[in-house]
């Protein structure tokens, strides 16, 4: 059953392989992206309940045991980081569904998506330090590709309050999910007096709030910078009803998110609680990699 901590890495590729074999079809394109992006994120739930009741796995790719060959490693921590890649792979695919143009589409934006989490797959389960920086420039090198694309900019009325959620969540609102993080590093912080540490984390709740709000200020109310003759609302109607739906339903599914964990919180403390352990007892993590028991 350890094959399937490869897996998180191999999809990417796989799809990426699947589009630039058909690199002529934008469509096709779309479609086969949402379709990785989907299996991705079952794949990664599946191996977050191994870990969970296996323990940690690990696999060392094509039989050249550590510290000679490549381990790839799967405990709580990274486990859990695969997971949220595949949440925000999985909202991007359906988002850029409704945004994304074609132009950008046609230099390969779709591939060089899948390659991107493929990069951030592997550098969180990864379990050796060369690797990690192979990782990174995967990441870094389809990352730049598409900065040098550009983004969409549009102004959409609803997306505004959706976009408000969680970065009120960012910023420590209660009952959020960002809110019981703070809440536990500040409490942790007067139980050991340490109040420089309590004022550092209250300081930064204060300024995430102030950046937050002035983000959304400049994104959603400020005028357009590029001085458009449509006004947002119109420029809204004018997209198809289909687009409208990819567009909100992956910032409603993040914003669930946010508002499930805030107020369901106790699950993920425990399972927090068990990645910390892991992570302070690096033996167990050596051990794993080394196929010691």
């Amino acid at each position: 059953m350890n094959q399937i901590i490869i897996l998180p890495i191999i999809l990417p590729l796989a799809f990426t392989i699947i589009m630039l074999l058909i690199w002529k079809s934008v469509k096709a394109h779309r479609y086969i992206n949402l379709a990785g992006s989907t299996l991705l994120l079952i794949v990664s739930v599946v191996l977050l309940v191994n870990v969970i009741s296996e323990g940690m796995i690990s696999l060392q790719v094509g039989g050249w045991q550590s510290p000679v060959g490549i381990s790839i490693v799967a405990d709580y921590h990274s486990t859990v980081m695969v997971v949220i890649t595949a949440v925000i792979g999985f909202a991007t695919a359906l988002y850029s569904l409704g945004t994304m143009d074609e132009e950008r589409e046609r230099y390969l934006y779709y591939p060089l998506l899948q390659l991107l989490i493929m990069g951030i797959n592997g550098a969180f389960l990864t379990g050796d330090i060369f690797n990690l920086y192979v990782w990174f420039e995967v990441m870094l090198i389809s990352s730049f590709v598409l900065l040098a694309l550009g983004g969409v900019y549009k102004y959409y009325p609803i997306i505004g309050l959706l976009f408000l959620i969680p970065a009120l969540s960012l910023a420590g609102i209660p009952p959020l999910s960002g809110f019981w993080a703070k809440f536990v590093v500040i409490r942790a912080g007067l139980d050991i007096q340490e109040y420089l540490v309590v004022g550092v984390a209250l300081l930064v709740g204060l300024l995430t709030l102030f950046s937050m709000t002035k983000i959304w200020n400049e994104v959603f109310w400020k005028d357009d910078p590029k001085g458009s003759e449509n006004h947002p609302d119109e420029s809204y109607k004018l997209i198809n009803r289909t687009k409208k739906y990819m567009m909100i339903a992956p910032i409603v599914f993040l914003t669930l998110i946010t508002i499930v964990i805030g107020f369901y919180a106790e699950p993920f403390f425990i399972f927090a609680n068990d990645a910390a352990k892991q992570l302070m007892n690096p033996s167990i993590y050596i051990n794993t990699v080394l196929g010691i028991k």
